[in-house]
This record gives C-alpha cells, structure tokens and sequence, in this order.
C-alpha cells in the first residue's frame, strides 16, 4: 500500500483512468442501475475527476511466475 507521491508509472495509469472516463473510452451505461438520474452518467464525481493525480493511494500485487492460479 502507498500513500502520497506515487511512482510515475502510476500517474500515468491514472491520468489514463481520466481520460477513458472523461473522453468517452468507457461505456458509463454499465453501471447505470448505480448512478443517480439527476447525475450526469460519469461513474466518478466531477470534483474528483479535477485533483491531480487523480489517484493518491496505491494497492498494488506483485507475483511471481505460477503464483496465480486460475479459478
């Protein structure tokens, strides 16, 4: 788990994460049975979509090769 700056990789994914949600590159009809009528169909609030990064917490998994099973 990381808190604050986060490595570079990890603004780029975010700054990916607003652009497929801002752009179009996401299909926010998926999840309409979530969202509020009167809310535009974004799946994040516009006040978060404005901080930069967007994200400031990283969880992130590492394995090794045949560590990961299937279900």
């Amino acid at each position: 788990m990381r808190f604050g700056d986060l490595p570079p990789w990890a603004v780029e994914l975010s700054a990916l994460v607003r652009e497929a949600i801002c752009v179009g590159g996401v299909d926010a009809s998926v999840g309409a049975g979530w969202m509020n009528e009167d809310e535009d169909a974004c799946p994040l609030p516009s006040d978060l979509l404005w901080r930069e990064p967007l994200f400031d917490q990283l969880i992130a998994n590492r394995y090794k090769p045949g560590e990961v099973r299937n279900c």
